[in-house]
């Protein structure tokens, strides 16, 4: 039915909006603008989806249609990707879940804590973490007058110790604070986030201390009163956009009110809780946010941000838009909106049964004098994607910034019965998650585009041209699931065997170099401290009893690559450098501690920072050194590094894996067998020479000046710039381990030297079916320092299916 119809048998029309609300049961804990009451959501549910058991709420807000479902004892999934307010319904919901007895004992505890912040807040200490990452992130602006922010600061000290004690009550005082900051700040919540006016300054700012107070009683007097549910409601995903690669949900149908296309800015809304909620350590970590969102705002497009295939659908206000924007983001941030609601739309789709019935609270938008009907075109796209539109309901009259008349309304869709299986299996085929890697590159999206994303156990020893953590993550997550065995034949540092084992895979890594094999195998197994202290120990005891021999020195004197090698360090502390070489190349027991040790002692080699024992060079290459020479005690250096590393907690589902020192092209350990998929990232083509980048930790491992000369040739980034049929013997290495149909993972890279991905594809389909070659533009990526990291221009992803 295409017509616009009238609510009109609706009660109470200002109930659609945020101020319908107040009164209710948990309404007032925080003063989300954008929300609507309790009654509407069951208003909804009693007129389209009366049968209903399962719902979703795919942008939850603060939790309204969760509880309200769940008063009527019915089921909801939802996703929130603002962690503030995905942090307000985790809560609400885990209080309607509690029994009566419960909830009693909460409202007593918030009475005691809301009287114990009043009288005794003088007495806490300023958190002091939080005071540098206000600096860090807001620079110079002045949100709070100064004995408002030191309150907020003691606060927060408060704040953390009750999480050690009761975590709820903790996050529920965390929540009392958030509904204050803007109350009781320079700022003011209008739409957007603003500074008051002179007028509204001139008014003083509310003691924040009795505010927060005051509002923990609120929130104690609805503890008690609020619903009692049992049912479980289910956080389907963080962000809407990932829905279609979860696990199917099966509800019944959908009530939610989705971003308005109308400039707001909803995590920039939040950024003085996001930075209370110790989520915000710089100015970076708002932007990166801010890329995660469905795309509703100028300001979540970004200036450099690039443009985007227009939908036909959109194209004729797009080209509009064009013409007359003030700002060129504003027709990006239209084509971008509807792009992102289609990617949620799909979701939908995968998790609504057949006849379901959606309801979607949505206004239209006017930019630059042009009319968006956002309504109009959200019912198109549905239809795009296997929903039929029911009806069009108006809710009430809006007006825009410029006067102009606008609308909220209700669009009422039904999924499909009758859907095109050829379709949806695009959608659902094979390797769903590796279409979402296409199209978002995960790994640079917050947090883990962060340079220090990942376990700390990733830097166990430096090693030049290691994936990014973060990289391997999502590789792995993509490609397997916990349980799977993983298989790295390149193993370098270790990266992916050990993201393999964090993420409950058991892992599998050969490399030919001995220094990879060490660092690899130092990282893949939980650490001894009884036998690691013992190792210590004995090589405490060889340094200080051992002379060191001419021919021992001599040899050292023979490596002369960036600079001699003995120029890198004090003379005394090259001595001990020397016959550490010499315990280790001649130790017998090579297990996982003395794996651990080594790589804790090659990390400490050389660098550029106090815990290195060189002079100043760089920790990935020995650059020639600087600054006067200073001796640093082996020993108590290595203490250092080894203490920090094994205060590094593994999670509960880590397995352990095994490297092995060996060479891709000869015959691989008989233990390697049964892999569900290979993972790996060879050398790139005539990039990094690993081996001379990591000289001075080749050395150490072992390596001596004809070492240098003759093992290089059996380097896999030798022989390939020889001929990449070397892959020919490696493919078939490879179907010696592999189970049938399991997949291959390789990460390469193309330059203006060579197209790995394509070479190496020739010789791959002989052996597996081909089932895609991926580009990433990486131009961008950060350089660390080095100078020349090769021309690669593009990371490739080559997927091959074992068949």
């Amino acid at each position: 039915m295409n017509r616009l119809s009238l609510f009109n048998d609706f009660p109470d029309k200002k109930n659609i909006t945020h101020v319908g609300g107040r009164g209710e049961v948990f309404h007032d804990w925080y003063p989300y603008l954008e929300g609507f009451s309790y009654s509407f959501v069951k208003y909804i549910q009693n007129k389209f989806l009366k049968k209903s058991k399962k719902i979703i709420d795919p942008f939850s807000g603060v939790g309204t249609t969760a509880v309200a479902l769940s008063s009527l004892g019915l089921e909801c999934g939802y996703c929130e990707i603002n962690p503030v307010l995905r942090k307000i319904t985790e809560i609400k919901i885990k209080i309607i879940s509690l029994s009566k007895q419960k909830k009693r004992e909460l409202s007593l505890k918030l009475l005691e804590i809301s009287k114990e912040i009043k009288n005794k807040h003088i007495l806490f200490e300023e958190n002091k973490e939080l005071q540098n990452t206000y600096v860090n992130t807001f620079k110079k602006s002045v949100f709070f007058d100064p004995l408002t922010f030191s309150k907020i600061l003691k606060i927060k000290t408060f704040n953390n110790k009750l999480s050690k004690k009761n975590i709820l009550l903790s996050d529920l005082l965390m929540i009392a604070v958030f509904s204050k900051l803007i109350y009781c700040s320079k700022l003011k919540r209008m739409g957007d986030l603003r500074y008051k006016n002179k007028k509204e300054l001139m008014k003083k700012c509310p003691e924040i201390i009795s505010e927060i107070s005051n509002q923990l009683v609120k929130m104690s007097i609805d503890c008690e009163r609020s619903p009692s549910a049992k049912i479980q409601n289910v956080l389907l995903s963080k962000n809407s956009k990932n829905l279609i690669f979860k696990e199917k949900y099966k509800a019944d149908g959908v009530i939610t009110s989705p971003p308005y296309l109308n400039g707001t800015n909803y995590i920039r809304n939040t950024k003085l809780e996001l930075w209370y909620m110790g989520l915000l350590k710089d100015k970076k970590d708002l932007r990166d946010m801010r890329n995660e969102v469905i795309t509703s705002g100028i300001n979540d497009v970004g200036r450099n941000a690039a443009k985007t295939e227009i939908d036909p659908l959109i194209k004729r206000i797009v080209g509009k838009l064009d013409k007359v924007s003030y700002d060129g983001r504003i027709p990006l941030m239209v084509s971008k909106y509807f792009k992102d609601m289609e990617q949620t739309f799909n979701g939908l789709a995968h998790h609504v049964k057949s006849d379901g019935i959606v309801c979607i609270d949505i206004g239209d938008s006017k930019f630059c004098g042009i009319h968006i009907p956002t309504d109009v075109l959200l019912k198109k796209f549905a239809e795009k994607k296997y929903f039929q539109h029911i009806e069009t309901i108006k809710l009430r009259s809006r007006f825009s910034h410029d006067k102009s008349k606008l609308k909220q309304s209700l669009i009422i869709l039904r999924r499909n019965k009758k859907i095109a299986r050829a379709e949806i299996s695009k959608i659902h085929n094979l390797l769903p998650k590796w279409e979402n890697f296409k199209k978002n590159i995960p790994h640079l999206d917050y947090p883990f585009s962060k340079r220090n994303w990942g376990s700390d156990l990733h830097s166990l020893c430096s090693f030049q041209g290691k994936m990014k953590p973060s990289l391997a993550y999502h590789l792995i997550d993509t490609f397997s699931k916990p349980g799977d065995t993983i298989f790295d034949p390149f193993s370098g540092s270790g990266t992916i065997s050990l993201e393999a084992s964090l993420n409950g895979r058991k892992s599998y890594a050969i490399d030919i170099s001995n220094l990879a094999h060490s660092i690899t195998s130092g990282k893949i197994k939980k650490p001894c401290n009884i036998k690691i202290n013992k190792l210590v120990r004995l090589l405490e005891n060889y340094i200080n009893r051992k002379k060191l021999s001419i021919k021992t020195i001599k040899k050292a004197k023979e490596i002369k690559f960036n600079k001699n090698l003995e120029d890198y360090f004090h003379p005394k502390t090259f001595q001990e450098i020397l016959k550490a070489r010499e315990f280790f190349l001649n130790y017998k027991k090579k297990d996982h501690s003395y794996h651990y040790v080594l790589s804790s002692l090659l990390h400490i080699l050389h660098g550029n920072r106090p815990y290195a024992l060189s002079r100043r060079s760089h920790p990935l290459t020995p650059y020639a050194p600087t600054g006067i020479k200073v001796y640093k005690n082996l020993v108590k250096h290595l203490r250092n590094k080894i203490l920090k590393s094994t205060k590094i907690e593994l999670p509960n589902q880590f397995k352990e894996g095994k490297s092995f020192n060996f060479d891709i092209c000869s015959n691989l350990p008989k233990e390697i067998k049964n892999i569900d998929c290979i993972i790996t990232s060879p050398p790139f083509f005539m990039s990094t020479k690993f081996y001379m980048t990591n000289w001075m930790r080749f050395w150490f491992s072992g390596w001596e000046l004809e070492t240098f000369t003759n093992q290089i040739s059996n380097f896999i980034e030798k022989k390939q710039i020889q001929d990449f049929e070397v892959y020919n013997t490696i493919f078939n290495n490879f179907k010696k381990v592999l189970k049938k149909n399991a997949l291959i993972v390789m990460h390469l890279g193309k330059s203006n030297k060579c197209d790995m991905g394509k070479e190496i594809s020739k010789i791959a389909k002989r052996h597996f079916s081909i089932l895609d070659l991926f580009n990433e533009d990486v131009r961008r990526t950060e350089k660390h320092g080095i100078r020349d990291k090769g021309a690669v221009v593009n990371h490739q992803y080559l997927i091959l299916r074992y068949i």
